[in-house]
């Protein structure tokens, strides 16, 4: 299916200055020399600790190295994926999955002493870069953002590394809250529920909000080492390990490869790798500080920053200008810049104080109906209805294209298929903005009702037993118990990011579900639609059994079970 499915990722023909194509040699040479300058940073930064991230006391430093033994590499080993592609060493993951048990005693050793002597060999410090096209025009190389392929030995270090690290910060709370990218049991869910609490709230008191979206340009290719060093130290984060990190970010080369042919060697003196493992965590380190220095407030996935402030009086667009400035000034001493056009403002709710505008570098920034946020649109008007056209087109693409290529499919294969290509494009907004409209909610589930006709020997099944002999749920019946499974984590979690999102209910019940929620008012459809809201009632009318499951797994079985009883569903299968 993936081989005969169309993929738009790859590197396609660049044109030369004459206006011919290129051959492959010529295409990864220029591939390369794009990279170079964005992994090249000659930005003169003066790091001090007024540029620098959050200051540990010397005691809490963390000055040991993690602890290897064959048993860690043994696991990491295990794990490994056989089909992903290999570095520039030539060592599949397959060879080292399959001689694990032999391997994974002389590796503890190499890297043993890799951190002991506080370097890695050469060839660890190798990429292959393959161009993936970010948008734009596909012939022009600044189109292309690189990931490496590194070798994967030096993958299975970094990950024991990255653990150890994660580790101590999880213990210690120096990631900020705002934070929720590239980090365990935070995501794209987490960050919009949070946006989106605060948003409705307002949106159903009368009070405008205004949104900036901001945007870095070649935000990981950029990243300066001596200061992502210096942060890394206030971090916490001691020798030797400390020694060990700084030999790691040194001396980097990389080739870029296009059609199996590659480029030359280049090095480069800045960024974090896309496609390493401990690239996402130095950059989380590096960008950290920035959410500290702003008043209103922010929200981070990685480097997609907004922050937004509810406008009540003039005073409150000046302040949030005001921290449009201070992410300028942060944005200098970092040696960052920002993709001007890309940064946006949406004004949710319309009165006369949204004549305000703001400014950025000393450029305007452009104000618009409606911006796309973690995969989401956000419109002036909060609706979601435009979120579910461009849902239904993907889906009904994926579903045509397996007929045309496969014809009628057997239940097996049908359900592979379906629950990894199509399912996925009708259930991406569950959470955050489920259909408000029956219109909306038909849409969607008409695409069920086809695909499952393209079954062998379901056509002229009524829908009810197509779903019944495939053991699926109607979409209306998932989102429910997308909403309750959400609820279930976050009540049964003291640390989840969006504990303030569901409040529990200062009164208890005798009988009935002891974890009930707090019942919220709302006076406005956009507010009432809001997961805290529709959640409320399902979830306090559940047995007692089922909301004090003891795992997420237990919920799931008893949820169903409880919906079949109660007819919620047309069967008692697991989805």
């Amino acid at each position: 299916m993936s081989e005969r499915k169309p993929t738009n990722q790859g590197a396609c023909a660049l044109v030369g200055p004459n206006g011919q194509y290129l051959t492959s040699l010529e295409m990864a040479e220029t591939f390369s020399s794009a990279f170079a300058k964005q992994l090249n940073s000659n930005v003169d930064i003066t790091v001090t600790d007024q540029n620098g991230g959050t200051t540990i006391s010397e005691e809490e430093d963390l000055a040991t190295t993690p602890q290897i033994n064959p048993a860690i590499v043994l696991r990491k080993l295990q794990r490994l994926i056989p089909g992903k592609s290999p570095g520039c060493d030539d060592i599949r993951p397959s060879v080292l999955k399959q001689c694990a048990e032999a391997l994974c005693r002389p590796l503890c050793d190499l890297f043993q002493h890799s951190m002991d002597s506080g370097t890695l060999p050469r060839e660890w410090k190798r990429a292959i870069l393959s161009p993936i096209f970010k948008g734009g025009d596909r012939q022009n190389a600044a189109s292309y953002r690189p990931v490496a392929l590194l070798p994967v030995v030096s993958k299975v270090l970094e990950s024991i590394i990255d653990d150890h690290i994660r580790e101590y910060f999880d213990r210690t709370n120096i990631l900020h809250e705002a934070q929720h990218g590239f980090r365990k049991g935070r995501s794209c869910v987490t960050n919009l529920l949070s946006a989106w609490d605060d948003w409705t709230s307002c949106w159903d008191l009368n009070v405008p909000v205004h949104v900036v979206f901001l945007d870095f340009e070649k935000a990981f290719d950029t990243v300066h080492h001596d200061l992502l060093l210096h942060k890394i130290r206030q971090a916490g984060i001691g020798e030797p390990l400390l020694s060990w990190l700084k030999d790691y970010l040194a001396d980097r080369q990389f080739c870029t490869k296009v059609n199996r042919v590659r480029s030359s060697w280049h090095r480069s003196s800045s960024g974090v790798s896309q496609g390493s493992i401990l690239g996402p965590l130095m950059f989380l380190i590096f960008i950290n500080d920035l959410p500290r220095r702003l008043s209103c407030p922010t929200l981070l996935y990685a480097d997609d920053v907004k922050i937004w402030r509810a406008i009540k009086c003039p005073e409150d667009s000046d302040r949030l200008q005001e921290d449009l400035n201070l992410l300028e000034d942060w944005a200098v001493a970092s040696g960052m810049t920002f993709n001007l056009k890309k940064c946006k403002v949406v004004k949710l709710r319309t009165c006369r104080l949204q004549n305000a505008s703001y400014t950025l570098c000393n450029e305007s920034l452009s104000c618009t109906t409606s911006e796309r946020d973690l995969g989401l649109v956000l419109t002036e008007k909060m609706d979601t209805s435009v979120n579910y056209t461009g849902d239904v087109a993907r889906a009904y693409a994926v579903i045509h294209f397996t007929h045309r290529q496969l014809g009628a499919l057997t239940p097996e294969l049908f359900l592979m298929l379906y629950k990894t290509y199509v399912r996925p494009h009708l259930e991406v907004h569950n959470i955050i903005a489920p259909p408000m409209l029956r219109r909306d909610a038909n849409l969607l589930e008409r695409v069920q009702r086809r695909a499952t006709k393209g079954v062998v020997g379901l056509r002229n099944k009524p829908y009810d037993e197509r779903l019944k002999k495939l053991g699926l749920f109607t979409l209306s019946y998932r989102r429910l118990r997308g909403d309750l499974i959400t609820a279930y984590k976050i009540t049964n979690d003291q640390n989840h990011p969006n504990k303030g999102v569901l409040p529990l209910s200062r009164y208890r019940l005798p009988r009935g579900n002891p974890r009930r929620i707090a019942h919220q008012r709302a006076r406005t459809r956009v507010r009432s639609h809001f997961f805290s809201l529709r959640v409320c009632r399902p979830w306090n009318s559940l047995p007692a059994d089922v909301a004090m499951a003891p795992s997420l797994d237990a919920f799931k079985r008893r949820l169903d079970n409880h919906a079949a009883i109660q007819g919620l569903h047309p069967n008692g299968l697991s989805p």
